[in-house]
């Protein structure tokens, strides 16, 4: 009786030592420098412009938490888009898709270091790919920043909250909400929806809606300049 007692113990302390090590080398290999580097090169190559990642951890067992993602425009002209946290969560989902999570990104647009073809690259950059590739399904916008930064002209749309869900194809739809504008609280929300279609490069934005309610002035970023906006503007748009 005594030693199957004690063959008991042993075998619970090395499941115990077995599970313990496991998690350990689960947590060091995520956190490793050359896994970091991995995602770095992959996140470059499937977005086409190049990506830095700070860090890498484990959120749970079917998730990551990326530290400081930052893209930028070719030959690192312009910083495009910062996040200084994002979830992976590959168990967000009933359907077994992963759920994208950006907690205050910050997406810059136009500034004096763009370029024509900036624009349309980074549009397609962020959109003209089949997400279902990488198992995302959604994308959830946590107070995000919409800028356009540059010295003659400044905008600034803040508390952008949302979601993009993509089908199986990798056709998505986005419904975004904003609350202020160059620090301007509205009352009620601009509201932005568009369908996204990767299969179609020459139209990969078929709808894009933009609703504007009445509001008092907006300041636009000028000293000299200021606009009111329109009662309800539903601005269509197709890339071309």
């Amino acid at each position: 009786m005594r030693r199957r007692r004690l063959l008991l113990a042993w075998g619970i302390l090395l499941v115990t030592g077995a599970i313990l090590g496991g998690s350990a080398a689960y947590g060091l290999y995520y956190r490793s420098d050359a896994y970091r580097r991995r995602v770095e090169r992959a996140m470059t190559a499937f977005f086409g412009l190049p990506t830095d990642l700070e860090a890498i951890a484990p959120y749970t067992l079917k998730s990551r938490l990326l530290t400081q993602v930052e893209m930028w425009l070719p030959e690192r002209r312009a910083r495009v888009f910062s996040c200084p946290r994002a979830v992976w969560d590959a168990s967000g989902r009933q359907d077994g898709g992963t759920v994208l999570h950006l907690f205050e990104p910050v997406l810059s647009i136009g500034s004096e270091e763009w370029e024509s073809d900036d624009y349309m690259r980074v549009l397609r950059a962020s959109l003209l790919h089949n997400f279902s590739e990488l198992n995302i399904r959604q994308v959830q916008f946590h107070d995000c920043s919409l800028t356009w930064p540059r010295r003659d002209f400044q905008m600034r749309a803040e508390g952008v909250n949302g979601t993009v869900e993509f089908d199986q194809h990798g056709r998505g739809e986005a419904l975004l909400t904003s609350r202020a504008l160059n620090g301007v609280s509205v009352g009620e929300p601009i509201r932005i929806h568009a369908r996204i279609d990767p299969a179609d490069p020459d139209d990969f934005l078929p709808e894009v809606t933009l609703d504007v309610p009445p509001s008092r002035l907006l300041h636009w970023g000028s000293p000299s300049c200021s606009a009111r906006r329109s009662p309800k503007a539903r601005l269509p748009a197709k890339s071309r």
